[in-house]
């Protein structure tokens, strides 16, 4: 079976782009998977995708905090920028991984399994966020296997089986 296809932007065709190539677009995508380096903060793992400008050739991460602490603060009200990511739950580490799409202001958002790891708390606090960026014209692509979520959360849903689109 052939994993072929192809996105369209715009009116641009974005295949065959470099991941960073294709969060330039605007389209960025949160992971089921924890991407996150334990020997940097919070607000370190944040800036990861869009680190801040250098100086001499060294990172000057307190330069990024803003911008990281103003998307953290959009995901969860008790995580601090400065939190050790080696202490993060891992729903903690979840919510680091969405600041971290959010921080590059995206067009496009696609969130794989986003509830997974997260408890009713922060799965409200995603629910209240994914409505303030519908409202700002982001197009979110929401996978999940939990229907109750989506029948929450989208608009439209296309069923797919064994990667063959069923229905829309």
């Amino acid at each position: 079976q052939e994993n072929k296809g192809s996105i369209s932007f715009k009116g641009n065709l974005i295949n065959d782009l470099l991941p960073w190539e294709i969060q330039d677009q605007g389209i960025l995508t949160v992971h089921q998977d924890l991407n996150i380096i334990s020997s940097l903060n919070s607000g370190q793992n944040i800036l990861l995708g869009n680190p801040p400008t250098k100086f001499m050739g060294m990172t000057n991460w307190k330069a990024g905090y803003p911008k990281a602490r103003e998307a953290l603060t959009r995901v969860s009200n008790s995580l601090h920028i400065e939190q050790p990511a080696e202490n993060l739950s891992a729903a903690q580490s979840q919510l680091v991984i969405l600041a971290r799409a959010l921080v590059q202001k995206p067009q496009v958002l696609i969130l794989d399994e986003p509830t997974a790891r997260l408890g009713l708390e922060e799965t409200e606090q995603l629910f209240e966020l994914l409505s303030i960026l519908k409202q700002k014209k982001v197009t979110i692509i929401y996978i999940s296997h939990r229907l109750e979520e989506i029948y929450r959360v989208c608009d439209r849903v296309t069923v797919l089986r064994d990667g063959q689109k069923i229905e829309t």
